[in-house]
């Protein structure tokens, strides 16, 4: 997870540089170390979440990938402020373990995109369950952009994980779409299909 790594890379430059400072400035040194440690206990949480989200067995029913969803959206806004509300529409049921996890990732991915990107005070996130499968929604009344430039700039679908959180759902038989115009917000659209990636697997079999 790029967090993760991202995190433990920085560990490691403070540890290296409280190491060089560590005869002729152990002030700074011991602000390198408590820094580390701090970093060391964020990338612990991150790795647990990570964790959580590869283990989609937890999460096959309705009822679970719901509670699972408003867990998400409370982590988020006690670590970055946001205000988080969820709802969740129609009725509750079985989409399978891989469109869970689906649905945990996008939705952190998506919360994390408004967290340090948007300027927002609110992402709205909506779960909705359907005959086919689930859909996703997170809706921020952050700044907004210009969503053109996603189709002219594919490094900006690839730098703010939109490329990954789109190809999981194409895989999952869905489609992610972002909707968003300056000072107007954002809007980050996934659907999923039940089964899909089940099928799709029996047939490469077969």
């Amino acid at each position: 997870h790029d967090s993760v790594a991202q995190g433990l890379t920085s560990i490691n430059l403070l540890l290296q540089a409280a190491d060089q400072e560590w005869e002729s400035r152990p002030a700074d040194a011991r602000s390198h170390v408590d820094q580390a440690a701090t970093m060391a206990r964020s990338s612990l949480d991150e790795a647990r979440r990570v964790v959580r989200d590869l283990a989609p067995t937890e999460l096959t029913g309705g009822s679970a990938l719901a509670t699972a969803v408003r867990q998400v959206a409370d982590d988020v806004a006690a670590t970055t402020g946001l205000s988080v509300p969820v709802h969740v529409h129609g009725d509750p049921h079985e989409v399978g373990g891989r469109v869970a996890t689906a649905v945990v990732r996008t939705l952190r991915g998506a919360l994390a995109n408004v967290a340090e990107h948007a300027g927002a005070t609110t992402a709205v996130v909506s779960l909705t369950f359907h005959e086919g499968g689930a859909a996703l929604d997170v809706r921020d009344d952050g700044a907004g952009f210009d969503a053109t430039r996603l189709k002219e700039e594919p490094d900006g679908l690839r730098g703010h994980g939109l490329a990954g959180m789109r190809a999981r759902a194409r895989l999952l038989g869905g489609d992610l779409v972002i909707e968003s115009a300056p000072g107007e917000g954002t809007v980050v659209a996934a659907s999923f299909a039940a089964g899909q990636a089940a099928s799709q697997g029996e047939e490469r079999r077969g």
